[in-house]
């Protein structure tokens, strides 16, 4: 079979984190701000008519969760976004 007669696949923001207590590795599904994701592509675009020496690219706007619990052993843990 050819990559060209493959159905494309949709690929969805996720977190992955590591529990402090059973030591599993653990992911899940973000969730999208659609309107800040507008908000956001909408200045881009903006910015995008200034002639910006970088072309912007757009994104996605993400809700970050200020606690997660593991799905394995039930802890609950405070959380911070990835810096950098």
């Amino acid at each position: 079979m050819t990559l060209h007669s493959q159905p494309e696949i949709e690929l969805h923001p996720a977190f992955a984190w590591d529990c402090e207590e059973c030591g599993k590795e653990v992911f899940c599904r973000a969730l999208v701000d659609d309107e800040l994701t507008k908000a956001v592509n909408g200045v881009m675009g903006m910015a995008e008519t200034l002639a910006l020496e970088e072309e912007p690219t757009g994104g996605i706007a993400l809700k970050v969760p200020t606690r997660v619990e593991c799905p394995f052993c039930g802890s609950w843990f405070p959380c911070f976004p990835q810096e950098g």
